[in-house]
């Protein structure tokens, strides 16, 4: 039986305006954040307020702009910063009723960890006589001459 893949529960921190939310999904809990305390979301501020890895915080905020889209509003700025550089911020906007958010199916895929060989492409159809002349010209060895049946006429 193939083992399934878990899921790994990362810690965070949850700061005070938001301990009523520790039960939903970490993006809706950072998108509450920002929208309580007016700030901007960057990866910095958010990696530094959760406890979290960058890399995680980027993650969150690309899925509250692009998948939460459906149920929350946000608009994303270009920071222009004298000494990092130039950094994109997301603003948030509206949040629907978490109630209203659906939640994730907690489904678990089975994933395939071998790759398998694809099936073969069969027609449905049988080959005419050209198109086995076809293959038989794309396969021959050099010098191999063609089939009598697949050279005449008729």
């Amino acid at each position: 039986m193939p083992e399934r893949r878990r899921r790994i529960k990362r810690h965070f921190f949850c700061p005070e305006c938001v301990q009523d939310m520790q039960a939903r999904p970490l993006y809706l809990i950072v998108t509450f954040w920002g929208m309580r305390t007016g700030r901007l979301l960057t990866v910095e501020a958010v990696s530094r307020e959760f406890h979290i890895t960058q890399r995680t915080a980027k993650n969150i905020l690309y899925y509250i702009e692009h998948e939460g889209r459906n149920h929350i509003r946000s608009r994303r700025f270009i920071q222009n910063e004298p000494t990092t550089g130039r950094r994109r911020a997301l603003r948030i906007l509206d949040i629907q009723d978490p109630q209203e958010i659906p939640a994730s199916s907690g489904a678990e895929l089975d994933v395939q960890l071998e790759p398998v060989a694809p099936a073969a492409k069969q027609s449905l159809r049988p080959l005419t006589k050209f198109q086995k002349l076809r293959q038989w010209m794309v396969s021959r060895k050099q010098n191999e001459q063609a089939p009598l049946e697949l050279t005449e006429y008729g």
